[in-house]
């Protein structure tokens, strides 16, 4: 075991982190491949959702690595609604953050709440639009409140956080909604991956 708060040396790098003694990376692993893109979603966002997969691979060894990976598999959810969105010429401002372009995809209904899993798409929250369940999902996980999906209605304030991007990328390197570094990021499922992978492969599902 090996603590990661420190720079890591070429004798300790491939040891595990000590916060994740409770498991195995032979777990880990397990629990990753659940989590797979349609054949139908470009190689290009299948990419950069495999970047998301193998930083989550690897908290094994650095425990931080998990909010990276929560930040890359919201960036590749991003990249694939700009995508998808002009690909079938659906307007969109270049300024439109990760929130307006769901909202967007919702109100185009290539999203919704029957493709998200089970343990995610709670009868009470399907009155609320899936860009703000997510939004509110993504502040709880990142915050290491322990929260029930159930309870993950969003409140004003949490309607003013802002993924920007940038217009020039299809894969826009999007920043987390709150400030990670301040925040401990608790193991959760992989509910941001889960969260992820759902709402891609549901753009990319032939209507």
């Amino acid at each position: 075991m090996c603590s990661s708060e420190h720079f890591r040396t070429p004798d300790n790098v491939m040891l595990p982190d000590t916060r994740c003694k409770h498991m195995s990376i032979e777990q880990i692993y397990s629990e990753l491949l659940q989590y797979t893109l349609d054949p139908n979603v470009p190689a290009h966002i299948s990419a950069e959702f495999e970047t998301a997969r193998n930083l989550y691979l690897y908290t094994w060894f650095v425990y931080e690595f998990l909010a990276v990976a929560d930040r890359q598999a919201l960036a590749t959810l991003e990249g694939a609604l700009k995508t998808r969105l002009d690909e079938l010429n659906i307007v969109r401002k270049e300024k439109d953050d990760l929130w307006k372009l769901l909202l967007k995809a919702e109100q185009q209904a290539l999203v919704d709440w029957k493709d998200l899993p089970e343990d995610i798409a709670q009868t009470s929250l399907k009155p609320q639009p899936l860009s703000k369940c997510l939004k509110k999902t993504v502040k709880a996980h990142l915050s290491g409140n322990q929260v029930g999906i159930d309870l993950a209605i969003p409140r004003t304030e949490d309607m003013n956080l802002q993924l920007p991007g940038e217009a020039a990328n299809h894969l826009p390197a999007s920043q987390a909604i709150i400030a990670i570094d301040e925040c401990l990021a608790q193991p959760t499922g992989f509910t941001i991956l889960k969260f992820s992978c759902a709402l891609i492969n549901a753009i990319y599902t032939v209507h």
